[in-house]
């Protein structure tokens, strides 16, 4: 039987991404029609967790409101073998955006997109399974299928195919997931009487082989659908052949012995139906994701993450995706093969960096687990921020870009340079996925936003002065940010003596310190090799910024934990961070031959400008609001080395509280207490101001040119853009200390 006249798109999949796409299509005032071989309502194997990201596009297809009853996830925890729990709480991601996660069964998050979908117009035609393509001549047109026994045939201009990994219709095509490594099994069953549940995703690791105790590439799940009651899971990923011989259901098994051993809260728990199985399909290949006429979205294409499992905020984004660029080629903008070609550039786009970095982390598995089990109580901002985006992992957090950052920068506007810092910015990412590819993830949280673009700008900038060419400006830029980057991840070298809190066992090495020095050691030598495509003193200036770096950090710590004398900490700033901003100009002016006494005033005013953002950022860390067990200030008194601000609270006759070695919330908040009334945030703020002007005076030692005006209006924004009255005034975050908080005079 024959539909009749021929829709616009047919998707085959009623799931989120069929649905998403279809509303995204109805929406549009396209003729839409989805087949799915099921009757809605209907349940299917998942963990059924919503990352922020899922969230945010549900909110974007005007359907979040329906989920108000379901379960708000605050944030995300990490617990090992030993039963360590690591807590990540969500914070704001910025005006209007959820702030948090969801837990909803897929029967009732599958039944309401499809509703949605059909409420915009789309209709829906169940229990049809889809059977082959029709063809007419060199064209599609249309699916074939049976539905209550009868032969169907839907025509249609462009096919969607979102039928998940079981789907063989869009294979004929030559589209969705050919390598049988790239793939993940996954089972979990749903859970009631169990006691003391919080609301976080509850991440446990690793899992290892029941037979042979080996490390498996996986990890078990805990996600809450009440205070009662969860879904719990494990799911596994192929990192070696020997993986595709692991059973399911033993790991399955003992995954549960050991929970309900480990936390009592399980041990009464029992199982409300039956369990569920069904693989991971991760082998997203952006090339088998189009035809003529045709797409793939979802699990169909491999958009199941490789390293977490997370699949809905993919499959939601590219049923979006692919209805955009199945609507332009229904308007005839393009010819319809060049206009579907560009989905293939925007699963590139958006999901190639994520992957590339999960299936690396997969071949890596056992070190990258052995690494963060060994570092889960190190509070060091390297291993913190490795911890928050393996709990965040995939999690599009724009602030973590510069580039979005320099949003709020008015003075960029003119200068069109933002293209440039994303060019650096990838540059580097992709340098540092090649060897670490966690980290690649977590190293923009490791520097200030800020910074990086100013930094980043500084070697364009210097560059245009030289008329020099945009590729060596690029190179220096990179350079320069490997280089920085490197001090700042040895600079998290710990004692040998760790806290007894933070001990990982007499026999085990200091799993942090190798790491620290080996990522170190790789980031300068690509830094170098950088350079050394600009010659051999390119490469010797920014070798002596390093290791003076190095020395001015020995230096300081050579004082003893928060020791070090106010001068000595003045003294060695310009060595520490200063340099690193006026590098690039200093690079940058040798390569392209500017006089000297120009390149010297560019280099005072890096340094000057690196310096102010510096001590600001000091202060904004002991104004953040935090989280009571993660505030800044706890690494600070941790690692015994302070910044500006607490080095003058110490001049209170306070140090004694500030060198306390047991650091519980009662001190932190004290500690907090202590700078926020002694003054030292203002002061630290107005020399910040100070080294702002010195920068501004070394800028007129430069000719009048455009390029100046850009230096002179970063300062402005600088001292000006930043209200240090409101900053200031803020209460102290931690609000339960035993002395009141008040405004620094």
């Amino acid at each position: 039987m024959i539909s009749g006249l021929p829709w616009d798109v047919a998707v085959i999949g009623a799931g989120p991404a069929g649905s998403a796409a279809a509303y995204h299509l109805a929406a549009k005032g396209r003729r839409v029609v989805m087949v799915d071989r099921s009757v809605f309502p209907r349940d299917k194997a998942c963990g059924d967790g919503l990352t922020r990201t899922s969230v945010e596009l549900l909110a974007d297809l005007g359907v979040l409101e329906k989920f108000k009853s379901s379960t708000a996830i605050t944030g995300a925890q990490l617990i090992n073998r030993g039963g360590t729990h690591h807590n990540a709480p969500y914070r704001p991601r910025g005006p209007g955006r959820p702030g948090y996660g969801l837990v909803v069964p897929r029967i009732e998050l599958d039944n309401i997109l499809r509703k949605h979908a059909m409420a915009a117009g789309a209709e829906l035609w169940e229990q049809f399974r889809a059977t082959q393509v029709i063809r007419v001549g060199d064209r599609l047109d249309g699916i074939r299928g049976h539905r209550a026994g009868e032969q169907f045939d839907l025509r249609a201009r462009f096919l969607i195919f979102a039928d998940g990994g079981a789907g063989s219709v869009a294979r004929q095509l030559g589209l969705g997931v050919a390598n049988r490594m790239s793939t993940g099994f996954a089972v979990r069953g749903y859970y009631t009487d169990i006691t003391g549940l919080e609301p976080v995703f509850q991440m446990h690791v690793p899992l290892t082989d029941p037979l042979d105790n080996e490390i498996v590439p996986g990890y078990g799940w805990v996600f809450p659908l009440s205070d009662t009651d969860a879904n719990i899971g494990v799911g596994f990923f192929i990192g070696q052949q020997r993986d595709l011989t692991l059973n399911l259901r033993r790991l399955f098994d003992r995954f549960l012995v050991e929970l309900t051993n480990r936390e009592p809260g399980f041990a009464a728990m029992r199982r409300v139906g039956e369990l569920r199985g069904a693989p991971l399909n991760c082998g997203l290949d952006p090339a088998r994701s189009w035809r003529p006429q045709a797409l793939v979205i979802g699990d169909a294409a491999g958009l199941v993450d490789p390293f977490t499992g997370e699949g809905i905020d993919t499959a939601l984004e590219s049923g979006k995706c692919a209805a955009e660029v199945v609507s332009f080629a229904l308007d005839g903008h393009k010819p319809q093969r060049a206009s579907l070609a560009d989905y293939e550039h925007l699963l590139e786009q958006r999901f190639r960096d994520r992957f590339e970095t999960g299936r690396k982390a997969i071949k890596t598995y056992f070190f990258t687990w052995k690494l963060l089990e060994s570092t889960l109580e190190v509070r060091r901002p390297l291993f913190r921020a490795l911890r928050e985006t393996l709990l965040d992992y995939g999690t599009q957090e724009e602030a973590r870009s510069s580039a979005a950052a320099g949003g709020t920068w008015s003075w960029l506007e003119p200068w069109t340079v933002l293209p440039f810092v994303q060019d650096v910015e990838a540059d580097v990412a992709s340098i540092i996925r090649a060897e670490y590819a966690i980290l690649a993830q977590a190293a923009p949280t490791l520097v200030d936003p800020a910074g990086r673009l100013a930094r980043i700008v500084m070697s364009l900038i210097t560059s245009r002065y030289g008329r020099g060419d945009m590729q060596t400006a690029r190179i220096v830029a990179a350079a320069v940010e490997l280089g920085y980057l490197a001090q700042q991840v040895q600079f998290d070298i710990v004692e040998d003596k760790l806290p007894r809190r933070h001990s990982i066992g007499d026999s085990e090495p200091n799993w942090s310190n190798r790491f620290a020095i080996m990522v170190g050691a790789y980031l300068l030598a690509k830094s170098n090799s950088l350079l050394g495509e600009l010659g051999a003193k390119p490469q010797a200036l920014a070798g002596k910024t390093s290791a003076e770096a190095c020395e001015a950090w020995l230096r300081e710590r050579s004082y003893g934990r928060g020791r070090c004398p106010e001068s000595v900490y003045l003294e060695v700033l310009p060595l520490k961070v200063g340099c690193f901003f006026g590098l690039g100009s200093r690079l940058s002016g040798t390569v392209n031959d500017l006089p000297e006494l120009f390149v010297r005033a560019l280099e005072s005013f890096g340094n000057h400008l690196g310096i102010a953002l510096h001590l600001q950022n000091e202060v904004k860390q002991l104004l953040d609001g935090g989280r009571s067990g993660d505030h800044p200030i706890i690494r600070l008194l941790e690692s015994g080395s302070y910044s500006l601000p607490m080095l003058r609270a110490q001049l209170s006759n306070h140090l004694p509280l500030l060198m306390h070695q047991d650091i519980d919330e009662q001190t932190v908040e004290q500690s907090l207490v202590i700078v926020h009334e002694s003054g030292a945030l203002k002061t630290t703020w107005q020399l910040s101001l100070e080294f702002a002007e010195r920068a501004h005076e070394a800028a007129g030692n430069l000719p009048d040119l455009p390029e100046t005006q850009a230096l002179l209006d970063l300062v402005s924004w600088l001292s000006e853009g930043s209200d240090p009255t409101i900053a200031l005034n803020s209460p102290v975050p931690l609000g339960r200390a035993s002395r009141s908080p008040v405004t620094p005079e």
